[in-house]
């Protein structure tokens, strides 16, 4: 843990370094999110076409492998689940339906938030009106300055 020797520098561009990864990882995750639902519907639409053209050509019931609701899912992995480990916080947290596309963002957007805040505290704000940069970017101080 610091103590004194502060480098206050130092620690203003790591938090500036930190608050810009954290930017280009929410545009990242936002991204891939973005791709994601689009090929999804893509997949959706495809599938939905794909059926009704089976049931007429061949006169049979289509399946539909991708879409399916999110209950008969939920429903299905809840008994496999049940059947393989019984009942435990694993399970729980897998059936609570958490968003792969979703975690990263959520995760992206609070190291901003915290990167974001630890910039501003490493700022000496009354110093801003006197513009020296010695005084300006202040640093985290553990003990109190002398």
């Amino acid at each position: 843990m610091q103590t004194e020797a502060s480098k206050p520098y130092i620690e203003f561009l790591i938090c500036l370094i930190g608050l810009m990864i954290s930017i280009y990882q929410l545009q990242m995750s936002s991204c891939a999110k973005y791709w994601q639902e689009w090929w999804e519907s893509r997949v959706d639409h495809f599938e939905k076409q794909l059926c009704q053209t089976i049931e007429k050509v061949e006169s049979r019931e289509a399946y539909q492998l991708f879409t399916v609701s999110s209950q008969d899912v939920n429903k299905i992995v809840r008994e496999r689940l049940l059947d393989s480990k019984g009942w435990s916080v694993i399970n729980w947290c897998i059936l609570g339906g958490f968003s792969v596309g979703r975690a990263p963002i959520k995760v992206s957007l609070f190291l901003l938030l915290a990167w974001a805040a630890l910039l501003v505290l490493s700022i000496n704000f009354s110093a801003i009106p006197v513009f020296d940069f010695s005084q300006i970017i202040d640093g985290f101080y553990f003990v109190e300055k002398t």
